[in-house]
């Protein structure tokens, strides 16, 4: 008969690496209804963790409406927030990791054009405004010294105006989760400030 060998907490040997738990590991996150389909988040260890926007139309497989390599997170807040919306049309807008930017999925092939620009900024939370034909969505400036500015914006969509930002809400240290009410009339969000969280 073997001895056990007493060993101190979380140093005993094991043929199950992390590495190897964490490879099949697939989760799923912000979900989102349009008509019949329903859209979703998956990150994806097998993909270096990249998370890719898929959509499950009623009769049909799922599949990928991102393109391949587009990361759909967001680090707003650090830990992000929702990095994705879907307009009526089927129009997917996403926050890429690769350069912090909101970028508009359109077509079979699935191409990415980017709507915002600037160095130094981060969008979570999008939220469509299909009567003001815009985004909303949380902000985050990093070229500023000191914390980021975090704001609550409005993207212009459509027109000579395309790509505009509107400042909505500011003046918190964290704003999130804004929500259009089902007539689009109101707008409701959280903010809070430091130090309460």
């Amino acid at each position: 008969m073997t001895a056990k060998a007493v060993l101190p907490f979380g140093s005993w040997p094991s043929s199950l690496s992390a590495e190897r738990l964490a490879a099949g590991n697939v989760r799923f996150g912000h979900l989102q209804l349009q008509g019949d389909a329903v859209w979703w988040s998956e990150s994806r260890p097998a993909d270096g963790g990249r998370s890719s926007i898929v959509v499950a139309v009623r009769g049909e497989a799922p599949r990928d409406a991102s393109p391949p390599g587009f990361d759909a997170r967001s680090r707003v807040h650090e830990y992000g927030g929702a990095a994705f919306c879907v307009a009526a049309d089927g129009v997917v807008y996403a926050s890429h990791d690769g350069d912090g930017q909101v970028h508009r999925i359109t077509g079979a092939d699935r191409s990415s054009e980017p709507i915002t620009h600037g160095a130094n900024l981060r969008y979570a939370d999008l939220v469509f405004d299909a009567s003001r034909r815009r985004l909303i969505a949380v902000r985050e400036d990093h070229g500023v010294p000191g914390e980021a500015v975090n704001t609550l914006v409005a993207i212009a969509l459509g027109g000579a105006d395309a790509g505009h930002q509107t400042v909505l809400a500011s003046g918190h240290d964290f704003h999130a989760a804004p929500a259009l009410s089902p007539d689009g009339g109101s707008l409701a969000w959280i903010t809070w400030d430091h130090p309460r969280m």
